[in-house]
């Protein structure tokens, strides 16, 4: 789960370049449907790392607070 959310993760960067390349040869249609890209590939990454998180705390049931604890490295 943790190389898939980085993968996605790599992914948004990679579209958000392409983003700014679309911007610069005023291609705003395609620019628009890349914003959607970029969205959506975060919250798959998002989904992928919780989902790391949770076997690696082997809890289940766990929340946003949880997940941002445990990607700041605070006890929690």
């Amino acid at each position: 789960f943790l190389y898939s959310a980085m993968v996605y993760f790599a992914f948004a960067l990679g579209f958000l370049g392409y983003f700014l390349y679309l911007l610069f040869n005023l291609k705003f249609l395609a620019a628009a449907l890349t914003i959607v890209l970029i969205a959506l590939m975060p919250l798959a990454g998002y989904r992928e790392h919780f989902w790391y998180m949770q076997m690696s705390k082997k809890k289940l049931g766990c929340n946003f607070d949880d997940w941002l604890a445990f990607v700041l490295r605070r006890k929690g």
